[in-house]
């Protein structure tokens, strides 16, 4: 795997034939975070993409629980509301298309 680094610190993984383990990305960071990133990875002996993947990969490491342990059971609120679709409104295609067209008002009246 190799790793491009552009100026605006934007780095692209170019996979190498053959090895379907890996993948392409483009990751944008901020140019003091670039910086910093660059000479943890330098100073570690480690390409920038290893030192990024083995970050990440701590990352997760530590956020997920082993196994069950740490996990509780929550229980979640039910609503109990009745009542269905609005007068006027005769299914859930026609009420999506409502808020659809909405939306795009609200976007057009922030444009203008």
């Amino acid at each position: 795997m190799v790793a491009a680094l552009n100026t605006r610190g934007v780095l692209t993984e170019i996979c190498q034939p053959g090895n379907f383990k890996s993948m392409q990305t483009t990751l944008r960071f901020d140019e003091e975070l670039m910086r910093r990133i660059k000479a943890e990875a330098a100073q570690s002996g480690m390409t920038l993409t290893r030192y990024i993947e083995v970050a990440l990969r701590e990352r997760l490491r530590r956020r997920r629980p082993a196994g069950r342990e740490g996990l509780r059971k929550v229980k979640l609120p039910v609503s109990r509301a009745r009542g269905g679709l609005a007068a006027g409104i005769r299914d859930l295609k026609e009420a999506c298309a409502i808020i659809d067209d909405a939306d795009a008002s609200r976007l057009r009246m922030r444009r203008n």
